[in-house]
């Protein structure tokens, strides 16, 4: 479970590095309603993994800022992690149609008794 969440953690993240490489870790954190420290973290597996690169910068209030990089490493997970959700989503609806329509035949029999 835990490794299921943390992917899909990264998934979102690198999502969001993808569309915006000079956000910040405070936005990206509130952008997708995760713990700035959990943000850290991923990133930080994600860097330590190659699938991002970070980058230092300044802007022009001399405030020292850190641009992050979607690898091709890192495009190779993304593609990896989206089968994956895709393929667990796909799961998840048969057990779903599953169980509506075996809740379904138990409905039309107590209606028909």
């Amino acid at each position: 479970m835990f490794e299921q969440y943390f992917k899909e953690e990264s998934l979102l993240v690198i999502q969001a590095i993808e569309s915006s490489p000079f956000t910040t870790q405070r936005l990206i954190a509130s952008k997708l309603s995760i713990s700035l420290g959990k943000i850290n973290y991923t990133l930080k597996k994600l860097i330590k993994n190659g699938f991002i690169e970070a980058k230092n910068y300044t802007n022009g209030s001399d405030k020292a800022r850190v641009s992050y990089f979607l690898t091709q490493k890192g495009t190779e997970e993304k593609i990896r992690l989206m089968y994956y959700f895709l393929k667990k989503k796909e799961e998840d609806y048969k057990r779903i149609k599953f169980e509506f329509e075996k809740i379904n035949k138990e409905q039309k029999k107590v209606n028909y008794v």
